[in-house]
């Protein structure tokens, strides 16, 4: 069985009215590196904007369209709003 999986690390940390998250960074490099160990493509994105967010995101549905695993890893802060969930960028 062959298959293609895209993965994708995103890490905000330097927020400026909410708190900086110390270890976004080194979670997200930890998971990389691991994933990358057994064999996973990997992209990491470190402190994006909304924008860069954005194009991250729209980049990842791309490339991942036609695989059978994909898996987004947020560090960051999210927040829950009526029900729908929100990445903080």
């Amino acid at each position: 069985v062959s298959f293609v999986v895209v993965l994708k690390e995103i890490s905000n940390s330097n927020y400026l009215n909410i708190g900086k998250l110390q270890n976004t960074k080194n979670d997200a490099t930890d998971i990389q590196r691991n994933l990358n160990q057994i064999g996973f493509k990997t992209k990491l994105v470190l402190d994006a904007d909304e924008v860069a967010l954005r194009r991250a995101i729209k980049s990842f549905a791309s490339e991942s369209s036609d695989s059978k695993i994909a898996l987004v890893y947020y560090a960051g802060h999210g927040a829950q709003i009526n029900g729908e969930n929100y990445l903080l960028p």
